[in-house]
C-alpha cells in the first residue's frame, strides 16, 4: 500500500480536530456560548 492510500483511510474527524485552526474556532465559539446562557440567566 502507498502512502497516498493510507492516508485515505484515516478518520477524517482526527484531521479536523487535530487542525489548531478548528480547535481555535470550537473554544471560541463554547466560551461565546457559555457568555450567551450567563447573560440569558441574570
Amino acid at each position: 500500500m502507498t502512502d497516498s492510500q493510507n492516508e485515505d483511510h484515516q478518520p477524517i474527524v482526527t484531521n479536523v480536530v487535530d487542525d489548531p485552526a478548528v480547535a481555535n474556532a470550537n473554544t471560541e465559539l463554547a466560551v461565546t456560548t457559555a457568555h450567551l446562557q450567563a447573560s440569558w440567566r441574570s
